[in-house]
């Protein structure tokens, strides 16, 4: 083999080396962020990701849905998340004073109405009063963890039942769980968000909890302040602020409190 053909076969297995540690070093083209999300909101933000990544096709949306309170305690003891939506602003004001979220930063999405639901495979409609007199179960979100059963809570007290039903309850993780619970008639009937109610057609809605018995329900949003992906969460926050994002939530049964044309 002569010199120049040696010479040849270097400059082509450099050419070579060269060209896999360039595509070794490629940057990624897409981009992610991870929202923990209040388990209420999953049917609407599964819709909203769907437009998002459509719109923006070099970011990828994962979301992590569960009890507010649970979720909290996850980015306290270090979670990697970028974007927090809580069914109960307390969460986030406690996220603020942890200082993993800025107050100014944080936004009061939405609101919601408690109703008392029942499987459409129980004929009978109980009041509180007729379930006070039974020994039937009953489900609410854990009211340590989960803000709807936090609102129940409030709600049963105030009527004078929360200590009478104490024996009855079903503590359920979140309050999709209630939902599930009901729907498989594992109890009469639970306490949930008129948003969760309206996305089964295995329930029926009792009656409304009337307002006043309870605090306001507010979900309010954040961005995480140690987030890698700022830019790019919150693009997200703002995105879920405008007139089309917050159709999609009213139209699950929320009340929009922030609205951006």
């Amino acid at each position: 083999m002569t010199i120049n053909t040696w010479f040849k076969l270097i400059v082509l297995l450099v050419l070579s080396i060269s060209m896999v540690g360039c595509n070794s070093i490629k940057p990624s083209q897409t981009k992610e962020i991870t929202i923990s999300a209040a388990a209420s909101l999953k049917e609407p933000l599964v819709t909203l990701q769907e437009q998002f990544e459509k719109e923006n096709p070099k970011i990828e949306l994962f979301f992590n849905y569960g009890g507010s309170g649970a979720l909290k305690n996850q980015i306290v003891q270090g979670a990697p998340v970028d974007v927090y939506i809580s069914a109960n602003k307390q969460n986030v004001l406690d996220l603020i004073n942890e200082e993993k979220m800025r107050q100014d930063g944080v936004v009061d999405l939405l609101s919601n109405q408690l109703v008392v639901i029942k499987s459409k495979r129980e004929e009978k409609v109980m009041t509180f009063n007729d379930l006070a007199q039974s020994n039937q179960k009953f489900a609410i979100g854990h009211p340590n963890t989960v803000p709807a059963g936090m609102y129940a809570k409030e709600a049963l007290t105030s009527i004078g039942l929360w200590e009478t039903l104490q024996k009855q309850l079903v503590y359920a993780k979140d309050v999709r769980h209630v939902l599930s619970l009901v729907e498989q008639g594992s109890v009469v009937g639970g306490i949930v968000y008129q948003s969760d109610a309206r996305s089964s057609n295995k329930v029926q809605v009792m009656k409304r909890v009337s307002e006043d018995t309870y605090s306001q329900i507010m979900y309010s949003i954040g961005v995480i302040d140690d987030s890698s992906n700022k830019t790019i969460a919150n693009s997200f926050v703002s995105f879920l602020t405008n007139s089309k994002a917050q159709k999609v939530f009213e139209d699950s049964g929320f009340v929009p409190l922030k609205i951006k044309e």
